[in-house]
């Protein structure tokens, strides 16, 4: 399986869980060291916030994490609802055993994902979690055996099936690799951390690409958390997942490098509207 490894600098709780049960009437929440009477949103976030007071002020610090497990198309008639919590809870196991952490099963894709949020500090501690890269890919590696002995027919959903290969951390430690074996269906996944900035990126251009007029393209950024905004001649967007002090992390398309992706959409969506409008049937 595909593993996203994304970080916020914001106490953004609640905003992240409304983002991840979008589209589901009701929830079926997957627990991780929360209170067994937790079973609300709001109850949820309300332990998040509780929980981040433990963590000492610093400045840029990281309060959640927002993770992913992408399975491939391939599995989607063999992948059970069993599989599906058995494997987020020892992945939840091996990457955070004493944090707290939600997560969320989407079906409503062709790529079947569970979206997670974890405490950035243990429960009831400052303590924050910190897991080095060696450690990382090697919890990754115990995750696939466990998936390989426990649920043999996700053939497809292997990452180092195909062989592994070496890179050089911190220009010193080796550390082992995966070749690529999935289908990537979200354009922008990897097996490595992932910025916020990077994540926005990859989102705002799979949605330029995919709508087909501008106000398709406002409706699916709002429903990636994004909310596209424009002042003068400047384009941008808002995080909606990041919010500090009551407003969203502001993001402008030129920083993020797609303005002019965006331009050149934005010039065929309108050409399309003119020929509409200049068309007489004889």
């Amino acid at each position: 399986m595909i593993i996203r490894n994304l970080s916020r600098r914001s106490r953004s709780f609640e905003p992240l869980l409304r983002y991840m049960v979008q589209g589901q009437s009701q929830p079926q929440f997957i627990t991780h060291n929360l209170n067994p009477s937790s079973r609300s949103l709001k109850t949820i976030a309300q332990e998040f916030y509780q929980n981040a007071r433990f963590c000492k002020a610093r400045k840029n610090g990281i309060f959640l994490y927002h993770e992913i497990l992408s399975f491939d198309p391939e599995d989607s008639l063999v992948l059970t609802e069993t599989a599906l919590r058995e494997l987020t809870l020892r992945y939840l196991k091996l990457r955070a055993p004493q944090a707290k952490a939600v997560a969320v099963v989407h079906t409503d894709t062709d790529c079947t994902h569970v979206h997670m949020m974890i405490s950035a500090n243990e429960v009831g501690r400052s303590k924050k979690l910190h897991v080095s890269q060696q450690r990382y890919f090697s919890i990754r590696r115990e995750l696939e055996a466990f998936q390989k002995e426990r649920f043999p027919e996700l053939k497809h959903s292997l990452v180092f099936e195909h062989g592994e290969r070496t890179q050089k951390v911190n220009g010193q430690s080796e550390v082992s690799l995966p070749k690529q074996s999935i289908s990537q269906s979200l354009k922008g996944t990897s097996n490595v951390l992932v910025s916020r900035k990077e994540e926005i990126q990859a989102v705002i251009i799979d949605c330029l690409e995919k709508a087909e007029t501008e106000a398709e393209l406002r409706s699916k950024l709002q429903k990636s958390g994004l909310q596209l905004y424009r002042r003068g001649k400047t384009y941008g967007v808002r995080d909606l997942l990041d919010i500090t002090r009551g407003k969203p992390k502001v993001y402008r398309l030129k920083k993020l490098g797609v303005i002019e992706r965006f331009r050149e959409r934005i010039c065929q969506w309108h050409r399309v509207e003119r020929d509409i409008v200049s068309y007489r049937p004889r």
